[in-house]
């Protein structure tokens, strides 16, 4: 019996020794085939443990047993928590660093990635906080997820002209790097990829990026601006949120949704440019924007903004915390209003709610303090909790639903409807009397098809439009130029210079506006 044991522990000796790697220069690897993988000194227990320290040359090549080997690769968690490490070189035969190779290496200030090298694995070099600097070479096509989290001291990054993605949190809380190149070659920028990279003052994006990632620049608090290329069809939520200084921002016509929150507190925001088609709108003095093609919810920001006719859904918390939001037109095209969508905007003074929506969510307008006019169009079905809560400074709410909507009893909360009136079909006016909390109101009255504005006989001035632009030319100095929509539905406004006046409107050619000229009204025929 014993004998058979023997024979069975001297047939496992080679299977045993397979297992354990060879240290050659101070160096640990694993052999397979004709190639070689640093690695770190195993133990029975698997745990990951290394002594290297100082500067460290991984060669191209090393003799084990007789035989040469290729060092190919840097494996799994090599050189994992070596905080004395301080250099590295790296052999022009490895082609691969793997996920945590270099993951916590405190004290690593610098390294050489060969031209050889294609991947850098998913945090490999995580928490490398005195990394100053990095040059990724042309031929690494992929960096992995948290590859460079907290690098907090890392100031700038070299990506080569072969990186096709920047994986999910790759540089996040790399809070000392100012700026950073993204190769054309970069399709997508992944999930929280530049998170808190508070020092971050610019980016260019490049025209081969398809998709921004949900969080990828959020709260990137020193981000001034941005240019968002034609090749980008999606912007993920919370994209750009908590950009504090955030001041201007191009969109371009390609892309077709932009997720929650996308530029929520983003409260320095004061200018939008925005393409459409062949034409690019910039609204550097008040950000009243003319958007036509963009197809999601858009900016939260600035002090006027008008939303494309593409746009369906104005999602949760789009606009939430956008101190400098004083008006927004909304489409016909959106049906629904999210949750919290213009929530703490204090500085908004009117909404126009057009016929299309059908339900506002929670706390959609929650805090809206400033909000003085609501205009809510007929097909509204649904009024959210606590969706005007808090709108202190409510004087008129003016809605076109001839059945009640649905409304939950705290819609209204602490807001001054009391005293506020509330404008109804004449034909509904009892079912709003007789329902909670639209009885409540001061007054409630019936509403009247021109309540903006009075028509009167055309004035002495040239005014023209095109494509939805009224120009109004003529006018005295300083008079305010306003246009409404048949339906009393106000559509921008803005004061003459030099006799000029131009406002920006979402009507469609071929529909009937209402310009105000001071205290005088006239029809005109948009072209």
């Amino acid at each position: 019996m014993k004998r058979k044991l023997l024979l069975l522990l001297v047939a496992l000796l080679p299977m045993i020794a397979s297992a354990y790697q060879a240290k050659i220069d101070g160096i640990y690897y694993d052999f397979s085939g004709d190639n070689a993988t640093v690695t770190y000194q195993k133990y029975q227990n698997y745990t990951y443990k290394s002594d290297y320290s100082g500067e460290v040359v991984i060669p191209e090549s090393v003799a084990y047993n007789g035989k040469i080997y290729s060092v190919t690769s840097i494996g799994s968690y090599a050189f994992r928590d070596c905080t004395s490490l301080t250099s590295i070189t790296i052999g022009n035969s490895v082609t691969s660093i793997e996920d945590y190779a270099f993951f916590g290496c405190t004290s690593l200030t610098s390294i050489t990635i060969p031209n050889s090298v294609t991947s850098i694995g998913g945090g490999a070099f995580s928490h490398c906080t005195s990394l100053t600097s990095i040059t990724i070479p042309n031929s690494v096509t992929s960096i992995g997820e948290k590859a460079f989290y907290t690098c907090t001291s890392l100031t700038s990054i070299t990506i080569g002209n072969s990186v096709t993605s920047i994986g999910d949190y790759a540089f996040e809380n790399c809070g000392s790097l100012t700026s950073i190149t993204i190769p054309n070659s970069v399709t997508s920028i992944g999930i929280d990829a530049f998170f808190y990279c508070r020092k971050l003052t610019s980016i260019t994006i490049p025209n081969s990026v398809t998709s921004i990632g949900e969080m990828a620049f959020c709260s990137c608090t020193s981000l001034t601006s941005i240019t968002i290329p034609n090749s980008v069809t999606s912007i993920g939520s919370g994209a750009f949120s908590g950009c504090s200084n955030l001041t201007s921002i191009t969109i371009p016509n390609s892309v077709t949704s932009i997720g929650n929150c996308a530029f929520s507190s983003c409260t320095s925001l004061t200018s939008i440019q925005v393409e459409t088609g062949n034409t690019t709108y910039d609204s550097r003095d008040n950000c009243n924007a003319i958007i036509e093609t963009a197809t999601n919810t858009l900016i939260a920001g600035c002090k006027n903004t008008t939303i494309p006719n593409s746009v369906t859904s104005i999602e949760e918390r789009a606009f939430s915390g956008c101190g400098s939001l004083t008006s927004i037109t909304i489409p016909n095209s959106v049906t629904s209003i999210g949750e919290g969508a213009f929530k703490y905007c204090a500085s908004l003074t009117s909404i126009t709610i057009p016929n299309s929506v059908t339900s506002i969510g929670e706390m959609a307008f929650y805090y809206c303090s400033s909000l003085t006019a609501i205009t809510i169009g007929t097909g509204i079905k649904d009024i959210g909790n606590s969706a005007f809560t808090f709108c202190k400074g409510l004087t008129d709410v003016y809605c076109f639903a001839e059945n009640v909507p649905d409304t939950n009893i705290d819609a209204f909360y602490s807001s001054s409807i009391g005293s506020a009136t509330l404008h109804v079909p004449a034909s509904s006016i009892s079912s709003y009397i007789t329902t909670y909390p639209w009885s409540i109101f001061g007054k409630i009255v019936s509403l009247v098809a021109e309540d903006a504005v009075t028509e009167v006989k055309a004035l002495p001035i040239l005014i023209q439009s095109n494509r939805g632009t009224i120009t109004v030319q003529g006018a005295n100095e300083g008079t305010e130029v306003s246009v409404f929509s048949v339906n009393g539905m106000k559509q921008g406004s803005a004061i003459a210079t030099n006799g000029l006046a131009t406002i920006y409107t979402s009507l469609h050619p071929g529909s009937t506006a209402i310009v105000k000229i001071g205290e005088k009204a006239i029809k005109v025929m948009v072209k």
